[in-house]
């Protein structure tokens, strides 16, 4: 099986080395694919969230292999299309993630972004740039942690709510006619509410015609590489959809 998500040194918020995650890996007999942060245009720290990809490629060139890849997660901002498809088309990634990280140009990492705001407008704001990016841009491979904005909402319950996720269909419609995939980040599946109110926006992506999901940790330290992947994958079997990653930008079916 592939974890097709992490973060090492490239990316700001990550001290993981390569070799650390390389190792781990070996450990759990598991290929990774490392997706460090690009996200420009960024609104709370414009510098932070960005590397030189050249220089990603000299230093993590001589660990890719069949079972170490070499990706990158982009930010998806309406603003952002033009320049993430320069990024993105000027080196031989092998997996592109698009995540949404930022509504409207503001971070919904930050409190900031809740204030004054119910639950329900807030994330209507999040549902709606998601649908607004998949519609319109289209370099990109499986789309990222849908549940983002759950870490870090303010409000009592945090999770997704399928009744009012009013974009979540057309979203699916989006990904599907596209030709994307969609990504099971295991991040939060160690909380069974968490989990409950993920699985009608996967069923409903598999109902629509949705096929392929691909598994990501999100590890930004050694100990998280591969975590609840095997969860992740039979989850993802119960509901007849296949996990992929992708190699050279090319999908390829995952196995156990």
């Amino acid at each position: 099986m592939f974890d097709t998500h992490m973060h090492c040194t490239f990316s700001v918020d990550s001290k993981m080395l390569i070799q650390e995650a390389k190792q781990a890996a070996q450990a759990l007999d598991m290929g990774i694919v490392i997706t460090e942060h690009m996200d420009i245009n960024y609104p709370t720290n414009p510098q932070s969230f960005l590397f030189d990809v050249q220089e990603y490629f000299e230093k993590f060139g001589e660990y890719r292999s069949d079972r170490l890849l070499l990706g990158i997660e982009i930010g998806l901002q309406t603003i952002c299309h033009q320049g993430n498809s320069e990024i993105i088309n000027a080196a031989p990634f092998d997996m592109v993630i698009g995540s949404i990280h930022v509504a409207e140009q503001v971070d919904v990492y930050m409190q900031s972004y809740y204030a004054g705001r119910s639950k329900r407008t807030a994330y209507d704001v999040y549902w709606r740039d998601m649908l607004a990016c998949v519609r319109d841009y289209q370099d990109y491979d499986t789309l990222g942690h849908i549940d983002y904005i759950c870490r870090y909402a303010t409000y009592p319950d945090t999770n997704l709510n399928i009744a009012e996720a009013e974009q979540w269909a057309e979203i699916c419609s989006q990904l599907i006619q596209n030709g994307k995939a969609l990504e099971i980040n295991t991040r939060r599946l160690d909380d069974p509410e968490a989990v409950s109110s993920l699985l009608p926006f996967y069923k409903l992506y598999k109902d629509l015609g949705g096929q392929y999901v691909t598994l990501g940790s999100d590890a930004h330290r050694p100990n998280e590489v591969g975590r609840r992947i095997v969860q992740a994958y039979d989850w993802a079997e119960s509901m007849g959809l296949v996990p992929v990653y992708f190699k050279e930008r090319q999908m390829h079916l995952d196995h156990r």
